[in-house]
């Protein structure tokens, strides 16, 4: 089972280091909050294919909890860490750049290496859901199908949704 450990995404090109930190503990806040302790086991889901990865996070202090107390805020970044995190380990591609709301995704992935031109593959869209179930993810699914479709063109996309509860990752890429 691979392991993914949430203090990875301040390693490497791609994210500022306060950027990430921000995710990691948002990430660890909330499978925090559903019980889980560390490493956490998280089932990402893609079609038909399942894989079960072990999620190594932070211990989550009482300052944590109150510097990520909006639990939509730390639902959304979380997610992104997670969903980062899964990006670099099942597609070898980290974040080039944050996309502007209205390209209708939240990153742009593709070949980061230090010292050379950022390379665009991949378009990015995430969402959190703290703790949810089948027809939540469906839904969020759906929303995120339509709001995708402003960036449509030359460039696939992932679309990831994080559910802390469980928790799992359920992935959809089109091209």
């Amino acid at each position: 089972m691979a392991l993914l450990n949430v203090d990875m995404l301040t390693e490497g090109p791609g994210l500022s280091e306060g950027y990430a930190r921000v995710m990691a503990e948002a990430a660890s806040v909330c499978l925090d909050s559903q019980g889980h302790q560390s490493p956490a086991a998280l089932e990402v889901v893609e079609r038909s294919r399942s894989e079960m990865v072990s999620l190594l996070f932070r211990a989550v202090t009482d300052d944590l909890r109150r510097n990520h107390n909006d639990e939509n805020r730390a639902t959304e970044m979380g997610a992104c860490g997670v969903a980062i995190l899964i990006c670099r380990h099942r597609l070898g591609h980290g974040v080039v750049a944050q996309a502007y709301q209205q390209e209708g995704i939240d990153y742009w992935i593709g070949d980061v290496e230090e010292g050379r031109p950022l390379n665009r593959k991949m378009r990015l869209e995430v969402s959190g859901i703290r703790c949810g179930d089948s027809a939540d993810i469906k839904r969020r699914f759906s929303q995120k199908r339509k709001t995708t479709a402003k960036s449509d063109g030359a460039y696939p996309v992932v679309v990831m949704v994080v559910e802390f509860g469980r928790p799992q990752a359920h992935v959809e890429a089109r091209e």
